[in-house]
């Protein structure tokens, strides 16, 4: 059944193009990475999000990455919110971020933008080694060629996001630190 829901998520993720996969995250495919993280936001469910307010997701420091999420959700809505991506290039403004995308180049910063957002409802994804143990919320990570994640379940529940079970059953579960 995880198998099949699996399938399920990918062919979501991926559409009807299909998408060889690369062996390692630093030659990433961009687009590939932001469909993954726009299918995440379509599972993530924020808290006193007004009715008629945008999704803001904001990429930290990875130009690459922030047009290719801009080129994927242009025109698209998450049940009935617009998605504006921003590029983040420091730490200020991030807590305007409903979504936010950290590249495995900024490991050090990071840290620190994690800490100032890790009581928000921000939801947090990077394809960083070690982010989920360090309190972000999704990481992506290359195994035997295909893209999976782990979801850090103490920094959903320290966020107030509430993460579907869909998504969650296709994860790898970390759990903790209590504090990035």
């Amino acid at each position: 059944m995880r198998r099949l829901a699996g399938a399920a998520l990918i062919a979501l993720v991926i559409g009807p193009c299909g998408v060889l996969l690369r062996a390692e995250f630093p030659q990433r495919d961009a687009v590939l990475s932001a469909a993954f993280v726009f299918n995440f936001a379509k599972y993530t469910d924020w808290p006193n999000l007004a009715d008629d307010a945008p999704i803001v997701a904001c990429v930290f420091r990875d130009d690459a990455m922030a047009a290719a999420l801009s080129d994927t959700v242009r025109g698209q809505k998450i049940d009935e919110h617009s998605i504006n991506v921003r590029i983040s290039k420091d730490q200020d403004g991030l807590r305007l971020c409903h979504l936010l995308f950290v590249g495995a180049a900024d490991t050090r910063p990071s840290q620190s933008a994690l800490a100032a957002i890790s009581a928000l409802p921000v939801l947090t994804v990077s394809d960083s080694a070690g982010f989920a143990r360090a309190g972000g919320i999704i990481e992506m990570y290359v195994e035997d060629g295909r893209i999976h994640f782990a979801i850090n379940v103490t920094a959903i529940e320290r966020s107030g996001l509430h993460l579907s079970p869909r998504l969650l059953n296709l994860a790898r579960i970390v759990r903790g630190p209590h504090a990035p």
